[in-house]
């Protein structure tokens, strides 16, 4: 590279700085893959090395040597990486849920990679990182300055490793490689922006595409042009904003879920909306309340929610209609529920088809509803206990009720995965439980026509439901508060492309939202929204550790009892113990 253009970046030339990540930024991404074997992970540490050559590149004495300074700070970078997650296994890349049409697909490009990685693995580091810099189509000189080779040794290295590798794995690599090309301007430009304007952290979140927030950030930077929103992507989200707020670096705006909003609360990270929404004289009113409930810690508003989810019955309507049954009522229990699966299942029912006449997904995600219905609970309400709820009689009860449906009965499939959603889409269940979310793939795909009814009450019970949301939030060490509030009133107190989309695939963050889309008149989606008058914070929504820890504990037992016909009440109890014998180290941890 021009030694001119290293030191003008060196002297502060920020357009010089964005010609050197560009000319550098693959050589560092393949080393980095390369040492780690993760995609994902390479791009993390890329932009590390970015930040960090940015702040050390006036240091540099040889202008000349920056290609083998980039690569002695990636290998230090990474080994550390490697050193903190030594005991944790490298992903090779994230796969959609088994349900989804792309499984096959995503398999094989799962499997490519492993087979790549294991190649790589039987190289030494430099021929390692040689190849895959070839492959990314550096020049034999190019390579040999940023690794500190001549030109003679990696042509070497190269050909003995074309040689080890069998044509067809060479291939496969070269393929793989290629695909996960980073697009070096577009890196350069987050790089930089992220150095001169750091503005705003992005969850990692498939609804926030980059399409859509370069859609917000045009809307929000024409109504103020005097401002300028990054949006950039974080992986390791949660980790990466601990680290931010220790460093006094923190964004602006910060994306949450309810539980993490409420540890995020305890941890000192978010600032209090309530002056502001006072201020302005924001209508509090025109909020979904369950939904601004969990962005709320004593009295304190925390964040403002994006959309949030309740849960329903989907039914399919020709089953009904086949069966001689009347399409369920407003007000109907869970006795009735497995009277009408055990009807459904005489009437079009088949095992050996996968057809069953209701599917009670067997997982907590699922279930918490009837647990509530009969009065027992997971957990604690303060998220932080499980003996003496998971093991009380009433969530037994609960809980064996579902399973003799499904074993007793029969009627109900015995599902251990998502994979139901499709099995209702295609036509092989009458009725399935589910979150709102799961409107979207059924009104795509589903050929029969549906309906939606309330959530079921045990004749005995409560009619219950449960509310989620996410929401975004100002940092208490935010460089430009009243710029982050603005983006909140604009993006999500007022109607704009973000808060529409999230309406889209869950329930609108808004009454005047839901009334501007129609919402409440759409017949499927105004049962979700009519639910929200029996919902209450689910597990999940309420305890940090569901998720990370809780959630799967009880799963994995109450796969016990679908897969293996496990006693309902015995396991439960164990369950409890053996969770509970865990629970002061999380706290220890916690505090």
């Amino acid at each position: 590279m021009d030694e001119q253009i290293i030191i003008r970046a060196a002297g502060g030339d920020t357009g010089a700085f964005r010609a050197f990540m560009e000319h550098y930024s693959n050589a560092v991404y393949g080393a980095a893959y390369g040492i780690v074997g993760d995609f994902h992970i390479a791009q993390d540490l890329t932009q590390e090395v970015f930040m960090r050559s940015y702040r050390g590149l006036a240091k540099l004495a040889d202008p000349g040597a920056a290609g083998s300074w980039l690569y002695t700070m990636t290998r230090r970078l990474c080994i550390d990486w490697l050193r903190k997650n030594r005991n944790q296994p490298v992903p090779v890349e994230h796969t959609a849920e088994l349900a989804d049409s792309r499984q096959g697909e995503l398999l094989r490009r799962q499997q490519m990679s492993i087979d790549v990685w294991d190649a790589l693995q039987t190289l030494e580091e430099d021929n390692r990182t040689a190849i895959v810099l070839q492959m990314y189509g550096y020049s034999m000189e190019e390579i040999g300055r940023f690794l500190g080779l001549t030109v003679k040794a990696v042509d070497s290295r190269i050909r003995r490793t074309r040689i080890k590798l069998k044509k067809e794995l060479i291939r496969t690599m070269d393929g793989t490689i290629r695909e996960n090309r980073l697009d070096a301007p577009a890196f350069a430009e987050k790089v930089a922006s992220t150095l001169l304007f750091p503005k705003m952290l992005r969850f990692p979140n498939p609804q926030l595409s980059d399409e859509l927030m370069d859609k917000v950030k045009r809307q929000f930077e024409e109504n103020h042009p005097e401002l300028t929103l990054n949006v950039y992507t974080v992986h390791n989200y949660h980790d990466k904003l601990r680290q931010y707020m220790a460093e006094h670096q923190a964004p602006d705006l910060i994306l949450m879920d309810s539980a993490r909003g409420k540890e995020y609360d305890r941890l000192g990270y978010l600032a209090d909306l309530t002056p502001y929404l006072q201020r302005d004289n924001v209508n509090t009113d025109d909020f979904i309340k369950p939904f601004q409930d969990l962005m709320t810690v004593d009295g304190e508003v925390i964040g403002i929610p994006l959309a949030g989810a309740t849960m329903a019955v989907f039914y399919n309507k020709s089953w009904f209609d086949r069966a001689g049954l009347p399409h369920p009522e407003a007000e109907w229990t869970w006795e009735t529920f497995a009277e009408t699966a055990k009807v459904l299942m005489a009437s079009e029912g088949d095992p050996k088809q996968w057809k069953y006449g209701a599917s009670l997904y067997y997982h907590t995600n699922i279930l918490e509803p009837i647990v509530l219905s009969r009065g027992g609970r997971f957990i604690s309400p303060d998220g932080t206990r499980v003996k003496g709820y998971l093991d009380s009689p009433e969530t037994i009860a609960a809980l064996q009720w579902a399973a003799d449906l499904i074993h007793v009965h029969k009627a109900a499939a015995p599902m251990v995965d998502y994979g139901f959603r499709r099995l209702f889409w295609e036509g092989r269940m009458g009725m399935i439980v589910d979150y709102i979310d799961a409107m979207h793939g059924i009104t795509k795909n589903m050929k029969e026509p549906f309906g939606t009814a309330p959530m079921p009450k045990f004749a005995d019970g409560a009619r219950v439901n449960v509310a989620a949301a996410g929401a975004i939030g100002i940092s208490s060490q935010a460089a430009n508060p009243e710029a982050a509030w603005l983006f909140l009133k604009q993006m999500l107190i007022s109607r704009s492309a973000l808060s529409e989309l999230h309406a889209v695939s869950e329930i609108a963050n808004t009454h005047s939202l839901l009334r501007d889309l129609g919402h409440r008149s759409d017949p499927i989606r105004k049962i979700f929204i009519d639910e929200l008058e029996h919902a209450v914070p689910s597990a999940g929504a309420s305890s940090l550790f569901w998720e990370t820890y809780f959630s799967g504990q009880i799963n994995s037992r109450l796969l016990h009892i679908v897969k293996n016909k496990a006693d309902v009440e015995e396991t439960l109890q164990w369950a409890a113990e053996s969770i509970e014998y865990n629970l002061d180290l999380l706290s220890r941890l916690r505090s």
